[in-house]
This record gives C-alpha cells, sequence and structure tokens, in this order.
C-alpha cells in the first residue's frame, strides 16, 4: 500500500506540473477547450476542501493562494476611475483573510455526502459536455 501511494503521490504531481506547462504553452484556442469555468471549477472545490469530512489548514491555505492569485490577474482589469475605493477594500480584506487563524473543521456527513453528490453531477457534466463536444468534431469515444 505504501508503494501504491507513493506513486500516486507522484503522479499526481507530475500532472499537476504538466497541466501548468499546457495551460502555458498551448495555443488559446485549445486552452478554451480545455480550461474553462465549468471544466477547473470540480478541481478547485475539492482542493479547498469540497467534500472532504475535514477542512484543513491545507484547505484554507490553498483557498489563500487562489485569492491572491486572483487577486493580481483581476487588478489590471479594475477601471481607473475606481482602483481608489477598490483597491484599498480588496488589499484590507485579503489582509484580514489571512491574519484569521485557521483552524480544522468537521464536516457532517450528510453535508459531505451532498456535496460529493453535487460534485459527482459537476463532473458528469464536464464529461458529457467533452462528449458531445468530441463527437461534433467526429472524435469517437475510446473505450479502456
Amino acid at each position: 500500500m505504501k508503494v501504491y501511494r507513493r506513486r500516486l503521490r507522484q503522479l499526481v504531481i507530475r500532472s499537476l506540473i504538466d497541466l501548468a506547462l499546457v495551460a502555458e504553452h498551448e495555443k488559446e484556442d485549445q486552452l478554451e477547450q480545455m480550461f474553462t469555468k465549468e471544466t477547473v471549477t470540480p478541481l478547485l472545490l475539492a482542493l479547498t476542501g469540497e467534500g472532504c469530512p475535514e477542512i484543513s489548514e491545507r484547505h484554507y491555505e490553498i483557498a489563500q493562494a487562489m485569492l491572491r492569485i486572483a487577486y493580481k490577474r483581476l487588478n489590471p482589469q479594475i477601471p481607473n476611475e475606481y482602483r481608489p475605493s477598490i483597491i484599498g477594500t480588496i488589499d484590507s480584506n485579503i489582509f484580514l483573510l489571512e491574519s484569521i487563524p485557521i483552524s480544522s473543521r468537521t464536516i457532517p456527513p450528510e453535508t459531505v455526502q451532498a456535496q460529493r453528490e453535487e460534485m459527482e453531477k459537476r463532473r458528469t457534466n464536464v464529461i458529457e459536455k467533452f462528449r458531445t463536444r468530441s463527437n461534433r468534431f467526429g472524435v469517437k469515444n475510446q473505450k479502456k
């Protein structure tokens, strides 16, 4: 079991690195078919603890990192006339969110089950949408 878990960790880390490389170097017409709000949302939710019986410090740290990354990306989109009022508010809110002590919390089993069911629906919708799109372009579903 230890070997399996180590191999799984290595494969996941490698996959994440590969996904980042694809996102950096693939052409936009391909990326817009792979990395959409719908396709990445299930992963982002899972990384921040959706469907987990316990929300750990790791989940909060990932959420904070996502917040900082989103802020950095969206900052240039703020119109100049709104910058003074928006930037200060966002900066202070991010500072406050990062200053709050983090502690793990347990999620009730029925909530976890509901979250997992919702996540499964999201994943199924993404897969079905991809199959439909692939069929439109003449790509046959490949069975393992």
